[in-house]
């Protein structure tokens, strides 16, 4: 079996290796590089609070993962803003996860063979790119290992009358991480009875009483999910046919992972297969007698059952990262009928071949955010939602007139959403369009009376126009329905500075940054107002802080540079001269400004050398052409001498 472990994390690193060389996608902005809370391991015992949950996660879906969030912990400590580390990490999970699911297909076959074949299937099954190639979505990976961590200490305390309390404990503890990292895991005590009853031929009665302290701890999750972290009051009724879509839908990508979709929503005559292959495997079973197949085909069902209330998954009814736990399912299934014949041997090549090289294409179509959401867009065309992610990879990408068009798709196909509103406003700010862009945040703020994100656009553009006034009535109103927000604090702070009230606008870009400790800008303000002042210590101070968290923002290592000139250091001026440079080699201001340094010291071929820069990124730079000038005169007078 060693070999064989060895051989599924190899394929399964293999196969989702390409995914180490993409980005943060989507929403993983928020959850990783816009959540301050992750940044810290000061902040772990906050993510096990309910309040983190319902009013501090910057994520659409809210829902109580802390597992997730204390390894985003460790993440950030090692590979901060870099994406890369983090989807490496997400490779090496999913190899565990596989070598799991090799161990668990061990316990219920006891036979190699079957247990590869099953775990194979699970490892290169496609719909797993969604899980692994999106960061965020590493909760269905954690969920998984945790799971089948304590399923196999179940079984095993199942097995072992002896050691049962011992392995029933660590189930246990397994269990709760596992319910720590994604609530569907409340069906693992389901899928252990569901074994016991069908794979082992125990009474209904004697599964249920093994499996009892399994079923009172999902319970009592259970109920804490529901309502503890409920945000509305009432709850909006069961539809039945929209379970029975999403469960064909589900079922057929589980047997036939065709045409994947990041943003899928409309059910095709295609998805009529899923619930037609479960019926026939359920009856193959029946007629061979085989327990585990039918046990495979209750695997599926089970893991399904979490994601048929649509009232929960709002954001995205149908999702294929949902599937991670229910595709080995179809593992089991393959393992059940796996004969060590020839025929078998190649069926399940095949198989193994077909989807680990649509695995290893998919993950190429998560490298690239334009790739992504083209696709996705050719797939559903009239999804609001993916045109305006489109829009957003557009303009990401510089293709302004391409997100645009994308925007207004979206503006059309949703009247009622608020986002592609505010990214074409916020598009037709950055290209210069002022006045286009106020209408647009104005007519937003008119639909949407509480968006922030509008109120901070039109408080920008009266700043811009010198209405100081009208930009301060925007932000005290924002701060009125919600005080602690950081960016209107920080808004707020910057219109206090145009009025001269240097006091309130230092009090507000402290509190922003105490609310936000990683937002740069909130720094970058309250140093620049101190500097102002001639407050040169607390300036540094300031610009000093937002170089740990930003510490290639040229501007400030520029003005840093400055200070530390003026209080006589000039090794430290140099220095961050030297670091902006390299930070931002377009960035003339930090050439010109060591180029003055050289020309004090009468090192004049080394300012000669620094104001040709500012000359090569600013030609017609009027003090670096007479600077320039003046060092060539005095060479050439140093040659005739």
């Amino acid at each position: 079996m060693k070999n064989r472990y060895v051989l599924i994390a190899a394929l399964s690193v293999l196969v989702y290796l390409p995914s180490v060389f993409g980005g943060f996608m989507w929403d993983d902005e928020d959850i990783i590089t816009g959540d301050s809370v992750v940044h810290s391991l000061a902040n772990a015992g906050k993510v096990f609070s309910t309040g983190y949950w319902k009013r501090d996660f910057p994520g659409a879906e809210s829902r109580y993962r802390p597992m997730r969030s204390l390894l985003l912990m460790a993440e950030w400590k090692v590979f901060g803003r870099g994406p890369a580390g983090y989807h490496a990490v997400n490779v090496l999970l999913n190899a565990a996860a596989a070598c799991l699911a090799l161990w668990l297909a061990w316990l219920l076959f006891r036979d190699p063979d079957k247990a590869f074949a099953a775990a194979l299937v699970f490892a290169l099954h496609p719909v797993h790119v969604e899980s692994v190639a999106w960061l965020k979505n590493v909760t269905d990976i954690l969920m998984f290992i945790f799971a089948a961590l304590s399923a196999g200490l179940a079984i095993k305390s199942f097995e072992n009358e002896g050691r049962r309390p011992v392995l029933g404990a660590a189930s246990a503890v397994f269990f709760l991480l596992a319910l720590f990292s994604k609530e569907s895991a409340v069906m693992l005590p389901a899928l252990l009875a569901a074994w016991l009853w069908l794979a082992r031929g125990e009474r209904p009665r004697e599964a249920l009483g093994k499996t009892l302290p399994l079923w009172v701890m999902s319970a009592v999750f259970l109920l804490f999910a529901v309502y503890a972290l409920r945000r509305t009051p009432g709850m909006a009724a069961f539809h039945f046919k929209e379970a029975l879509l999403g469960f064909a839908q589900y079922s057929r990508l589980v047997f036939l992972p065709l045409g994947l979709n990041a943003d899928r929503g409309v059910v095709t005559l295609l998805d009529a297969a899923g619930p037609l292959l479960l019926a026939g495997l359920v009856f193959y079973g029946v007629r061979a007698g085989n327990r585990v197949l039918l046990y495979s085909a209750a695997w599926i069902v089970l893991c399904l059952v979490p994601f048929l209330d649509t009232r929960f998954t709002t954001g995205r009814p149908i999702a294929e990262q949902r599937l991670y736990m229910a595709v080995l399912g179809l593992g089991l299934a393959c393992g059940a009928a796996y004969r060590p014949v020839k025929a078998w041997r190649y069926s399940l090549l095949a198989l193994c071949l077909l989807f680990g090289g649509a695995a290893a294409a998919r993950n190429f179509d998560w490298i690239d955010p334009v790739r992504l959401w083209e696709k996705t867009v050719a797939a559903s065309p009239a999804s609001p939602r993916a045109r305006n992610n489109l829009g957003v990879s557009y303009e990401r990408a510089g293709r302004f007139n391409d997100a645009a068009r994308e925007y207004e798709f979206s503006m059309a196909m949703a009247p009622g959403e608020l986002s592609p509103r505010l990214n074409i406003a916020d598009l037709l700010y950055r290209l210069g369009n002022r006045q286009k862009a106020e209408q647009v945040y104005s007519e937003a703020l008119s639909r949407f009376p509480l968006a922030a994100r509008a109120r901070l656009g039109l408080l920008r553009l009266k700043l811009e126009a010198g209405k100081s006034q009208e930009a301060l009535i925007l932000g005290q109103e924002l701060l009125k329905e919600r005080p602690d927000h950081p960016e209107a604090l920080n808004a707020v702070g910057v219109v206090y500075m145009a009025l001269r009230r240097d006091e309130e606008a230092r009090s507000a870009f402290s509190r922003a940054a105490a609310l936000s400790p990683e937002y740069a800008d909130a720094f970058y303000n309250l140093a620049s107002l101190h500097r102002n002042r001639g407050e040169f210590g607390p300036a540094a101070e300031a610009y000093e802080a937002l170089l740990r968290i930003a510490p290639a923002h040229a501007d400030a290592l520029n003005n840093l540079a400055i200070l530390s000139d003026m209080a006589g250091n000039e090794a430290r001026a140099v220095e961050f001269f030297k670091r902006a440079q390299a930070a931002a080699p377009g960035f003339y201001q930090a050439s010109y400004n060591l180029g003055g340094i050289y020309y004090r010291k009468k090192m004049y071929l080394e300012a000669l050398s620094e104001y040709s820069r500012v000359l090569a990124s600013a030609p017609g730079h009027e003090g670096a052409e007479r600077k320039a000038a003046e060092i060539r005169k005095l060479l050439n007078e140093d040659r005739r001498k």
